[in-house]
């Protein structure tokens, strides 16, 4: 990238007029997470360009990221107005699935966007259906000896998918499943990477990193899977599944939110995130699970322990002794302004409080930071935690007391690393998938549930309600016994 610095920089200054130069520039600024550069370079290009989505798109998500909250309901219309008229015209959104996620797209649109980007991944490979060998296609049939199921992903790496999945593949029962893992990401020699090939066997994990979509499908079909899961985060190889290696596909876990793809059968959920009246806006027939759709680890890789007390574990974070702790694990670019301001509200009425978040990087601290002060909250009051691995995170998470929720992009993984930490998760589901992750989380945990509300009103209320010393005991005391009973805990149910 510094090569390509050393080219870019110079030559927007000969070329000031140049839409693809300073775009080109931005892209790179924002690979080597020089934010506020890439975003200045962004609005040159909208400069020259005031209609392109490309400019709009990446100067309204590059704001996003180091929270810098001005023009956003502006930026965003803009973007939405140009998404809508992309999908009256069949054309393929400039907005990704990955990035609807950030933003609040209604349930028609986040259709429309994933099926657009799925008809591209499909328009990519219909070439080389003719070509394909004659068990490409076919219907599944009644397996003679064990069902086979494919697993396919990116994220066979250090990474909070593998962190969920770790010991899925284990529990497999073998007299029933042969399971088989297709890695499209290189090797990265973790531990979570090395734990799942454990699992499967060597002979059942195959590394298709660098491999073509096609030969990736062709290995999958020489396989004999029967069930292939996708359970990839931002859905770049899509052409694989639209090759139809395998007789039913299967989207699970990574990715909240439809495929939009025809070529995939089902969606596995719960009744929660994707309740029966939103089956049509996806694109997909939806598996419903008794209990919350994730799966994750805790019980068997994470353990709850004691070694160290909560006040040894806030003295090490930086954490007054003292005082009320709200916290927020996501991305700082997940926070939205509305929910900032909500926070804001709730640690007014509580204050003897500091709120726990992220630390990102330069930039988003210092804005972030910059939002509070605006808004009365001073800087001894907003602790930035250093990012930790999984383990020591879901350790030091029960220093806090209360867990806040965003809007639009829910927590998940992070939500239920709270639950079993002990601490209360405040959140109010939407209308999209993408925004009911934690109250599926919570409605599955049982006594979590009461702090699912309905408005923002009864947000505030809640969680200044439970920071007085006799509600907080009593929550954390219901959330503390349901630790090794319930399902969304056990490494083997429910439970990103």
């Amino acid at each position: 990238f510094h090569e390509a610095l050393s080219i870019l920089e110079p030559l927007v200054v000969d070329e000031p007029d140049c839409y693809e130069c300073w775009l080109s520039l931005g892209h790179t600024l924002s690979e080597v997470k020089q934010l506020a550069r890439a975003t200045s370079c962004y609005k040159k290009g909208m400069d020259i360009r005031p209609h392109d989505p490309d400019a709009l798109l990446n100067y309204y998500h590059t704001k996003q990221q180091v929270i810098d909250w001005d023009e956003r309901d502006v930026l965003f219309q803009r973007l939405k107005t140009v998404t809508e008229e992309q999908l009256s015209q069949r054309h393929l959104t400039t907005v990704g699935p990955y990035y609807s996620l950030l933003s609040p797209f209604d349930q028609e649109q986040m259709l429309g966007i994933a099926e657009s980007h799925a008809i591209k991944a499909f328009d990519k490979i219909k070439y080389r259906l003719p070509f394909m060998p004659d068990t490409f296609g076919i219907e599944l049939e009644t397996p003679i000896f064990r069902l086979r199921v494919g697993y396919i992903m990116a994220d066979f790496r250090h990474h909070v998918t593998a962190h969920l999945l770790q010991t899925v593949f284990q529990h497999h029962d073998q007299e029933r499943f042969e399971v088989f893992c297709y890695a499209l990401n290189p090797d990265d020699r973790s531990a979570f990477r090395r734990r799942i090939r454990d699992s499967v066997g060597d002979d059942h994990f195959r590394n298709m990193h660098g491999v073509t979509d096609d030969a990736v499908a062709i290995q999958i079909n020489g396989d004999l899977v029967d069930v292939l899961i996708d359970t990839d985060y931002y859905k770049n190889r899509m052409s694989i599944l639209a090759l139809r290696p395998a007789p039913v596909q299967v989207n699970f876990l990574a990715h909240p939110g439809t495929s939009g793809a025809s070529y995939v059968d089902h969606i596995i959920a719960d009744r929660v995130v994707a309740p029966p009246d939103h089956a049509l806006f996806f694109s997909e027939s939806i598996l419903v699970m008794s209990h919350h759709y994730q799966v994750n680890d805790h019980r068997a890789s994470y353990p709850v322990s004691h070694s160290k007390s909560v006040a040894q574990i806030r003295a090490a974070e930086g954490l007054p002794l003292d005082k009320f702790v709200f916290c927020n694990f996501n991305g700082l670019y997940k926070i939205e302004p509305e929910a900032f301001e909500l926070w804001v509200r709730i640690m007014t009425r509580v204050p003897d409080s500091v709120l726990w978040l992220v630390n990102e990087n330069n930039e988003s601290n210092t804005n972030l930071l910059q939002q509070a002060y605006k808004r009365g909250i001073t800087r001894d009051r907003i602790i930035l935690a250093e990012r930790a691995d999984f383990g020591p995170h879901i350790q030091r998470v029960r220093a806090a007391d209360m867990f806040l929720d965003c809007f639009t992009y829910n927590a998940h993984t992070t939500a239920v690393d709270s639950l079993w930490g002990g601490l209360p998760v405040v959140t109010m589901p939407g209308h999209n998938m993408n925004m009911r992750l934690a109250s599926g989380a919570l409605y599955s945990f049982g006594p979590a549930s009461e702090t699912c509300v309905r408005s923002v009103a009864d947000y505030e209320e809640v969680a200044v309600a439970l920071a007085s010393k006799g509600a907080r005991a009593r929550i954390k005391r219901r959330l503390n016994a349901s630790w090794y009973a319930n399902t969304l805990v056990a490494h083997t149910g429910g439970g990103e």
